[in-house]
């Protein structure tokens, strides 16, 4: 261990013991919080014996992710209740709770925030909302098992098959499956940004729109 390593290591000790530490109130608590997964330095990590990925492609930035970790490394229970219950309660639909994040993170993790609610939650939502669109046609139109196929033909283009052959030759991988929730999110998040090439801002407009009202109604 090198003595950069040891000195990233207390770096994040320290952090950990703030959060166990007594508040004035619980708004100051959020506020460490919300500032230190502003501030953490590292994209990936090893704890405990899971690999933490919290961020995607360098580019989108999973700070429910990283919460989660923080949050199990609490041993103060009080402040580990009020930050479960903040994880649980907070809204990620653009412009819901952003207030919270844009004044305590830094601009490039703001950004990267945005990117992972666009371009992982998001993409998820309308990928599984025009699914389940298509499936109200299933008996007139299609089967059942071309139904995820002519989603993504009208989402990107392509079926299912043909779009992961164009991930796999942009990535330079083989992709047989998706063996972890992270493999799921970079193909989630590459799709996003390949559909933003491919389609009209029109129906990229209606697209987001639509998934936003999906999440909305099932949130109510």
């Amino acid at each position: 261990m090198n003595l950069e390593d040891t000195s990233e290591k207390l770096s994040l000790k320290k952090y950990i013991n703030q959060l166990n530490d007594s508040f004035d109130s619980d708004e100051l608590l959020v506020e460490t919080f919300m500032k230190i997964i502003g501030q953490w330095p590292l994209k990936s990590e090893n704890f405990d014996n899971i690999e933490y990925q919290y961020w995607v492609n360098d580019e989108a930035f999973n700070w429910h992710l990283l919460a989660s970790r923080l949050i199990f490394s609490i041993t103060e229970t009080t402040n580990k209740q009020i930050l479960n219950e903040l994880l649980h309660s907070t809204y990620l639909l653009p412009g819901s709770d952003q207030g919270k994040i844009i004044n305590l993170f830094p601009p490039d993790k703001y950004r990267a925030h945005l990117n992972f609610i666009y371009g992982v939650v998001l993409e998820e939502v309308i990928i599984c909302f025009n699914e389940m669109e298509k499936h109200k046609d299933v008996i007139n139109q299609f089967h059942a098992s071309d139904v995820i196929n002519a989603v993504y033909l009208d989402l990107y283009g392509y079926n299912f098959s043909e779009l992961i052959r164009i991930y796999e030759f942009e990535k330079k991988i083989k992709l047989d499956k998706f063996d972890s929730l992270y493999s799921h999110y970079d193909f989630l998040y590459w799709s996003w940004k390949y559909r933003l090439k491919k389609s009209t801002p029109e129906k990229i407009a209606y697209d987001s729109q639509s998934g936003i009202n999906f999440l909305m109604n099932l949130s109510k």
